[in-house]
C-alpha cells in the first residue's frame, strides 16, 4: 500500500478518535451546566465571506491551486457568478435569518457580509440595496489579497459563527446557540453537525439527504471573550480538524443547516451526493426556511 493512503487511514482513525472523546466532552460540559436556555441578551455576530479574494489560510485552496491570481480574481468577480451569487444569498441565506426565533437584532444579533475591495460597483450597490432593510447587517471591505479577516466582533463575550452565502440556517440556530454565551464556554468552538445537503440532479430533480458530519463549515462558531485564544472563528484555523486549537462541544443532533450543493461552488466535484427519498422537503421546511428555487438548473 502507499505511503499516502497509510497517512490517510492513520489521520482518519486519529480523527474518529478525537470526535469520539469530542462526542463524552461535550455530554459531560451540557450535563453539568443544563438547563441550556436561550438567552436573548447574548451577542452574536454572523459573518459571511462573500466573493473575497484571501491569501491567508486555506480558504478557497480548490480555486486557488488551479488559477493564477489573476485568474482566480477574475472568476471571483465575474458577472454572472456573482449575480448568481446574490440570488443564493438574498433567496436562501437571508430568508433564514428573517425567520429566526431570536430574531436579529441591531447590537445583539448581527450580519457581517465581508466583501474584496475591488468587487464590481455594480454588484456591490446590489448587495447595499439587498441589506438596506437589515439594520443589523453590515458590509466589511477586505482588502485584495488579505492576509486576515478584520476583526468585527465587541469587546464584550460574543459567539462568531461562519455561514456560507448559499446556505441556511435552521429557525431555532441564534436560540440555541445563544445559551453558549456563557463564562463555561469562553474559548470553545462550537460545531453543530446535524443538517441537510440540498441540490438538484442533471435531470432537474431535487436531492435531499440529512447528514450528521462533525466540524462542518455551516454554522461553526467560537466563543470569544477577553482573554480567549483567538478574537475570531476564522484564527482557529481549518473548521475540519480546528479540535486541535481549542476545546469543542458537539451540539445536539437536532437539524441545524441546509448546505446546498450546486456547480458553482469550487468544491462541487467533491461534494456531489445521491438524494434520499426518505427526506422530503417538508422534512427539511419543517426545520428551516428554505425554497430551493434558486439552485434549479436553468435551461
Amino acid at each position: 500500500m502507499k505511503l499516502w493512503k497509510l497517512r490517510a487511514r492513520y489521520y482518519a482513525y486519529r480523527r474518529r478518535l478525537w470526535i469520539r472523546w469530542i462526542g463524552l466532552y461535550s455530554s459531560v460540559m451540557l450535563w453539568r451546566h443544563a438547563p441550556m436556555l436561550p438567552d436573548p441578551d447574548a451577542r452574536i455576530v454572523l459573518s459571511v465571506r462573500y466573493s473575497v479574494h484571501f491569501l491567508g489560510g486555506k480558504e478557497g485552496w480548490v480555486v486557488k491551486r488551479k488559477l493564477s491570481p489573476q485568474d482566480h480574481l477574475a472568476w471571483l468577480f465575474d458577472s454572472d457568478r456573482l449575480l448568481q451569487r446574490l440570488t443564493f444569498f438574498s433567496t436562501i441565506l437571508l430568508p433564514s435569518l428573517l425567520t429566526q426565533d431570536l430574531p436579529m437584532l441591531r447590537g445583539r444579533r448581527e450580519l457581517v457580509v465581508y466583501v474584496s475591495e475591488g468587487l464590481p460597483p455594480s454588484h456591490l450597490k446590489a448587495l447595499e440595496a439587498t441589506l438596506a432593510p437589515c439594520d443589523w447587517a453590515r458590509i466589511v471591505p477586505v482588502p485584495v489579497g488579505a492576509m486576515e479577516y478584520p476583526d468585527v466582533g465587541p469587546d464584550e463575550p460574543h459567539a462568531h459563527l461562519r455561514i456560507d452565502d448559499d446556505d441556511a440556517l435552521s429557525r431555532d440556530f441564534l436560540s440555541r446557540l445563544s445559551a453558549y454565551v456563557r463564562p463555561a464556554f469562553h474559548g470553545h468552538i462550537i460545531t453543530h453537525p446535524n443538517g441537510y445537503f440540498a441540490g438538484f440532479d442533471d435531470a432537474g430533480n431535487l436531492l435531499l439527504r440529512q447528514f450528521q458530519i462533525p466540524m462542518i463549515a455551516m454554522g461553526f462558531t467560537y466563543i470569544v471573550a477577553p482573554g480567549t485564544k483567538f478574537r475570531s472563528v476564522y484564527e482557529v484555523g481549518p473548521h475540519f480538524d480546528a479540535y486541535r486549537s481549542a476545546p469543542t462541544i458537539i451540539a445536539d443532533k437536532r437539524p441545524a443547516y441546509v448546505r446546498t450543493v450546486h456547480p458553482g461552488q469550487s468544491m462541487y466535484p467533491q461534494t456531489k451526493f445521491s438524494g434520499d427519498p426518505a427526506t422530503t422537503l417538508q422534512d427539511v421546511q419543517r426545520y428551516i426556511e428554505f425554497n430551493p428555487d434558486a439552485l434549479r438548473p436553468q435551461g
